[in-house]
């Protein structure tokens, strides 16, 4: 749930900065700018809902990569709603991209395990978390793609099992490094 949290203020965060409310923009124009392949049928659709909010921003952003038949769909259910939540947009599916290198589905499979399993597992076997995060923390700048970031959510994972993590529920990523 953390995770998919975690994404939706990702996605939502790429909106905000990608289109400030000084220069809003119609549905054609982000699409264009973003290089999202969006249906026909329904980038007429968001058209006509004129200006984008930001959340109307990552919803386009969220059904790029969908089939236009599921394009359509959705995009008729949000114009005839006529505005978008932060539900509605969980609810909207993400698309899965399958890689080529089967060791690669493995991350892809981390992100879907289910979320009542791991508050189990941590509870049952807190001193291999423990053991395994401290490994991580040191090994961030070879195993993660944003190393600054994996240090700072292990700092908070060992801040919260303490109770001492006062701080935002939400933190920004500086961007993947490569």
């Amino acid at each position: 749930m953390n995770k998919i949290a975690l994404f939706i203020c990702l996605v939502y965060y790429i909106a905000i900065s990608s289109l400030s409310p000084a220069e809003a923009a119609t549905a054609k124009e982000f699409a264009a700018a973003h290089r999202c392949r969006i249906d026909a049928d329904a980038l007429a659709l968001m058209e006509s809902l004129g200006e984008l909010t930001y959340l109307d921003s990552a919803f386009i952003l969220r059904i790029a990569p969908l089939p236009p038949e599921r394009q359509r769909a959705l995009t008729l259910l949000l114009a005839s709603d006529g505005h978008m939540t932060v539900e509605k947009l969980k609810r909207t599916p993400l698309a899965v991209v399958v890689p080529e290198d089967p060791g690669d589905i493995i991350p892809l499979l981390y992100e879907l395990l289910r979320e009542d399993y791991w508050r189990g597992w941590l509870r049952r076997h807190s001193f291999m978390a423990e053991v395994k995060m401290r490994e991580w923390r040191g090994t961030a700048k070879r195993r993660f793609t944003d190393p600054e970031l994996a240090v700072r959510l292990i700092d908070i994972f060992f801040q919260k099992k303490e109770g001492r993590y006062d701080s935002a529920s939400v933190i920004y990523t500086s961007g993947i490094k490569k």
